[in-house]
């Protein structure tokens, strides 16, 4: 009898992902378009569900641990900006996320998606989800603006049980919302004029933005997003600089950047 042979291939590191929680204290209702429930207090169980699922892995008994945790946007709901409970929300899964996620690298790499800015300016986003931990930014200058975007290296645990960087490796974050017209306490004419050069409705009123609409040129909508031209250039230089040390990346991010990768 022939023994079949199975190779099993050790991954270089591993990390977990979670995305469009949307959680918000709120009784379910259907969504805008009356097409499906949205159990947006059930959000926060299914999140717990998440973090169960991750310390289960990091609780393998060969010592395996997950690099970092990856939220790719949408944390919490727009909504919550209605009856001003964006705080009381996001705190809570945060607490949750710190205080029972067992992961001996705690890192949670968090990507803006379009219910962020329905619910907290620049500035609190980025002491809230971290930014100020991996951004490059010089705080001190009077015109600092932050980014919400940035590279980090992952990081694998060795023999003596330390985290290190993974060689060979490089996680890229982006803010696809970096150009928007939902930004918070910010002037909206710009990003609208932008979208009233690409889409023929009025995307001021509720009508329907997408009649007449089709195909990439779908993305032309005030509830998506746009990356600037200095966004862009660092994006190229970062993915040069992978390429010149002879590293592979992965390219985090809550909107597709590839016209037709959606459709």
């Amino acid at each position: 009898m022939l023994k079949k042979v199975v190779n099993v291939i050790k991954p270089i590191f591993t990390f977990g992902v979670i995305a469009d929680v949307q959680y918000g204290d709120f009784d379910d209702a259907y969504n805008f378009s009356q097409t499906s429930l949205r159990r947006y207090r059930n959000a926060f169980v299914v999140f717990q569900q998440g973090i169960e699922e991750w310390n289960k892995y990091n609780n393998n008994e060969h010592n395996k641990q997950l690099s970092f945790i990856a939220n790719f946007g949408d944390f919490i709901d727009g909504k919550c900006s209605s009856n001003e409970t964006q705080e009381e929300s996001i705190n809570k899964l945060l607490d949750e996320y710190n205080n029972n996620y067992n992961g001996k690298n705690k890192d949670l790499l968090s990507a803006i998606g379009n219910h962020e800015l329905y619910n907290f300016s620049r500035d609190e986003l980025y002491k809230k989800l971290n930014f100020d931990k991996f951004e490059t930014n010089d705080e001190n200058n009077d015109n600092f603006v932050p980014k919400l975007y940035y590279d980090y290296k992952p990081k694998i645990i060795n023999d003596e049980n330390e985290f290190i960087d993974v060689d060979g490796w490089r996680i890229i974050v982006l803010n696809t919302f970096e150009f928007s017209t939902l930004w918070k306490g910010e002037d909206d004419e710009e990003a609208f004029n932008y979208l009233d050069d690409n889409n023929p409705n009025d995307l001021k009123t509720c009508v329907d933005w997408l009649e007449g609409v089709e195909g990439v040129e779908k993305r032309f909508v005030p509830y998506n997003g746009g990356i600037k031209e200095e966004q862009q250039t660092w994006l190229k230089n970062t993915l040069e600089d992978c390429k010149n040390n002879n590293e592979k990346a992965f390219i985090f991010a809550h909107s597709p950047i590839c016209p037709g990768s959606f459709f």
